[in-house]
């Protein structure tokens, strides 16, 4: 029995020790998001279930912070028809602590298996870039963490987190298609960089260029889904986000649902 005890102990005591380690490696690489991990024993407040703040935030930003989490969560209730995940929610109200926590960027999302985090510095304090935020952490939790990490494009991510944030085309959903097409032709003509899809696989190519070239990535990744989404609708993104969960590969099922609903509506004018 002695010996049993000095063998479970020592392996508990190994798995402790490459536990750290593996800390310790992610930490390096990943360092604000450990940090966010951590928010609960920082010196940051806790001003409610799941929202921390600077310390020396004032109470009028309080306040205006948690007008805008109710606007941006009502907004995304309305896009996905319910709201299913329940992010962390830091609010750095000077950028030293959003150097710590947060990027280079007013707002961010941290999409992990276990929680996911939404960072916004002082200059994001806007209800577009908080939805946007929630719409990629309601994405994550409808798809699932192998899909958003090994199937879903950026384009896709950034383009359907634009149909919340009216900060481009703002448009009523009917027209939300024809709004980007007509602010995307308008930035090419003004001379921004043509890119495609393509070149928007990944986050990185969102952040390439000039500001110019920037916002045409962002464009060009909303006047994509917004075609698409004008085409299959709520109901088709829901058995899109659905099927990527159990493991279809992107491309095919996007192809696969816009056919499905082209050929509905098809049959519906007819009729």
């Amino acid at each position: 029995m002695k010996r049993l005890r000095k063998i479970i102990l020592r392996s508990l005591l190994a798995l402790l020790l490459l536990g750290g380690v593996v800390l310790g490696l992610y930490y390096q690489k990943h360092p604000n998001i450990v940090r966010c991990f951590l928010i609960s024993v920082s010196d940051f407040d806790k001003e409610g279930p799941n929202v921390y703040v600077s310390r020396e935030t004032p109470m009028e930003v309080r306040n205006l912070l948690w007008h805008i989490i109710d606007r941006a969560r009502d907004r995304n209730v309305r896009f996905w028809g319910e709201w299913k995940n329940q992010p962390i929610i830091i609010y750095c109200h000077n950028q030293a602590d959003f150097a710590r926590y947060g990027s280079g960027t007013p707002g961010v999302a941290y999409l992990n298996p276990t929680q996911c985090f939404i960072v916004i510095g002082p200059d994001g304090l806007r209800t577009d870039i908080m939805s946007h935020e929630m719409c990629h952490v309601e994405l994550f939790q409808r798809i699932g963490w192998l899909a958003s990490e090994f199937e879903k494009p950026a384009w896709f991510d950034e383009g359907l987190a634009l149909m919340l944030d009216y900060r481009y085309a703002k448009r009523e959903e009917k027209t939300r298609y024809f709004g980007f097409l007509i602010d995307w032709d308008r930035s090419l003509r003004s001379g921004s960089s043509y890119v495609e899809l393509d070149e928007l696989q990944k986050l990185e190519g969102f952040s390439q260029g000039d500001l110019r070239r920037k916002v045409f990535a962002y464009l060009t990744a909303g006047k994509e889904v917004s075609r698409w989404l004008e085409i299959v609708g709520k109901e088709g993104l829901l058995e899109f986000t659905e099927k990527l969960k159990q493991g279809a590969r992107f491309l095919e099922v996007y192809a696969q649902i816009e056919q499905v609903y082209l050929d509905k509506n098809k049959t519906e004018k007819l009729d």
